[in-house]
């Protein structure tokens, strides 16, 4: 079943993907959900919400942030006083794929993009 984007982000979705990827479309595709990204929004009351294979879309003006995921659907949270967080996998050395970091001592490390309350992906902090 293909996730249903709600009508009132096609246009700031269509948006993004014109400047993210140069194509004029409603709908993300699988090559729009980098890989080893993550969304992480923590909420005021302390609890949070991370996603893989995500990207974040946030409306300051509508006071919401919609979150893009490749395997588990389109989200959108009320933005408020939340702070979202692009986390970007960084493997140790830059000829190592992800399966030859796996198998070594050296894990996975997540590398902070950006933090410190909301903001949008196409214009960091």
């Amino acid at each position: 079943m293909t996730p249903h984007v709600p009508e009132a982000w096609k246009p700031r979705l269509r948006q993004f993907l014109r400047e993210r990827r140069g194509e004029d479309r409603e709908s993300p595709s699988t090559v729009d959900f980098p890989c080893g990204q993550s969304v992480f929004i923590r909420f005021p009351d302390g609890s949070h919400a991370h996603f893989r294979y995500a990207f974040a879309i946030v409306d300051e003006t509508a006071g919401e942030v919609a979150v893009f995921t490749e395997h588990c659907g389109y989200h959108v949270f009320p933005a408020g006083e939340a702070e979202v967080e692009i986390l970007q996998s960084v493997w140790p050395e830059a000829d190592a794929s992800p399966r030859d970091a796996a198998d070594s001592d050296d894990a996975p490390r997540l590398s902070q993009l950006w933090s410190s309350g909301v903001h949008s992906p196409a214009r960091p902090a």
